[in-house]
């Protein structure tokens, strides 16, 4: 396997664990304000999985966790496998995915080989033709399943203003409504996929702070990042 990108250490992006990040090329979204635009287009770093393997038993002691992210990784059929490899070795792992292939998400759950999950929910179910260019039929199957998994999972949401209304997060807190955690984003204007992009701007914390007041209805831990 080949990857993007490799974050060797990271305080961030695994709850509570001192973690390393791999970042996987492609994927089957289009959003226009992906700010992983290098990734999606193929255009990362190539890195082989056996310098982020190698790294990773030089590093045992040190990194807890490994954060498979992208891009994509479900889109490809040997990231389990990597998984399987990474586990082996005694890290926790935890998956990045925009939840459009509910069938591998399954069963890396049902294999036990994921520890974390954040899923990304970028707007409200009717309107993700729009902002990814697919429907969201396989996203809302990955919805019910990390709803029923005992798994730590959340889902996030990236809040550009101007492409996800207000009336967008009402719809996502009733198709979420009972979920273990969501968090609302800033939006990174820079190094976006659609270079028109770069002239929106995200909610300022106060207005994520409402947002994330009425979300709370639904999802009672919804956070800000």
């Amino acid at each position: 396997m080949q990857f993007g990108g490799f974050e060797r250490l990271d305080l961030v992006n695994f709850p509570g664990l001192l973690a390393a990040t791999v970042f996987v090329e492609g994927c089957n979204f289009r959003c226009p304000y992906c700010h992983n635009a290098a990734l999606v287009e193929r255009h990362g770093d190539k890195i082989d999985e056996e310098e982020v393997l190698a790294y990773l038993d030089e590093r045992k002691r040190m990194v807890k966790g490994v954060v498979v992210t992208g891009g994509e990784p479900t889109i490809h059929k040997d990231t389990p496998g990597f998984i399987v490899k990474v586990r082996n070795m005694g890290f926790k792992v935890k998956l990045d995915t925009n939840g459009n292939n509910p069938a591998m998400l399954e069963q890396l759950l049902d294999d036990g080989l994921l520890d974390y999950v954040a899923m990304d929910i970028k707007t409200s179910a009717q309107n993700y033709p729009l902002v990814t260019g697919r429907d969201a039929t396989n996203v809302a199957k990955s919805v019910e399943i990390l709803k029923q998994c005992p798994v730590p999972y959340e889902f996030r949401t990236t809040c550009v203003k101007g492409l996800i209304q207000p009336s967008d997060f009402l719809l996502i807190g009733k198709w979420i409504a009972g979920a273990r955690k969501y968090v609302l984003q800033p939006f990174n204007p820079e190094h976006t996929l659609d270079p028109a992009f770069h002239s929106y701007s995200t909610y300022s914390g106060e207005e994520l702070e409402l947002i994330a007041q009425r979300m709370r209805e639904f999802v009672p831990d919804t956070t800000t990042r």
